[in-house]
């Protein structure tokens, strides 16, 4: 696995080297391999039950209700598959940090990075609708500073930005995951990048899925077995 420094996470790459986009592409996908597998995971066992809660009311499914429903089933799944939400280690180190955001979104903050999970609008990427998410998109910005006739890039202090994308089809599928990272906004409001990526590692995505699955089950059972009551003997 490729290890990276937080300070090369945060130096995002010119858009006119191609070839160090892509160096930092798959150095990001490495590192990351965990928290994307288990984000994947937890949308291909979302999905299908966001859709199914529809059935219980006769329902046609709807899209915007579907998306929420998904958002609060990912964030279950993350949790019981290891990722606590707003928790830190003792040392200070944040683990993984899980809180809401606007548009049927969620946010992980781990290893000098924050990743926004998103349902893909209409345009893709979908647009700022707040002060906060267009602040997100410009953040991976490089600052540029001019000194002895040379362009000298700064790197930000701040974190790295990802979006892990998701989106369904017609029929409601889950139609994979895709991971972008934003540099910024077009006049039109839509979202520049210097790189998007599927996510194709459906092996750690799936081991990911049976091991959230059994620890659900695990718990499942401890508690029916703390709803027994021992009866003593007449």
């Amino acid at each position: 696995m490729t290890t990276m420094q937080p300070a090369m996470f945060r130096s995002v790459p010119s858009v006119n080297d191609q070839a160090a986009l892509r160096r930092h592409q798959d150095a990001v996908l490495s590192h990351f391999q965990r928290i994307f597998a288990m984000v994947d995971a937890a949308l291909r066992d979302s999905v299908p039950q966001a859709k199914n809660i529809f059935g219980l009311f006769n329902g046609r499914p709807d899209r915007g209700v579907h998306a929420t429903n998904t958002r609060y089933l990912v964030r279950e799944f993350l949790v019981r598959g290891g990722v606590p939400a707003e928790d830190e280690l003792d040392d200070g180190a944040v683990c993984f940090d899980v809180e809401h955001i606007p548009n049927c979104g969620l946010c992980l903050h781990v290893d000098a990075a924050e990743i926004r999970i998103l349902k893909t609008g209409a345009a893709g990427i979908p647009k700022a609708n707040s002060g906060a998410r267009s602040r997100f998109y410009c953040s991976n910005q490089l600052d540029l500073e001019f000194g002895d006739s040379e362009m000298v890039r700064a790197v930000s202090e701040s974190d790295l930005k990802l979006i892990a994308l998701w989106d369904v089809d017609a029929g409601f599928q889950f139609t994979g995951l895709q991971i972008a990272c934003p540099i910024g906004e077009f006049g039109d409001g839509s979202v520049d990048c210097a790189w998007i990526a599927a996510w194709k590692d459906e092996r750690s995505s799936n081991q990911a899925v049976s091991n959230t699955r059994a620890q659900m089950e695990e718990d499942a059972v401890a508690n029916d077995l703390d709803g027994i009551t021992a009866v003593e003997p007449e």
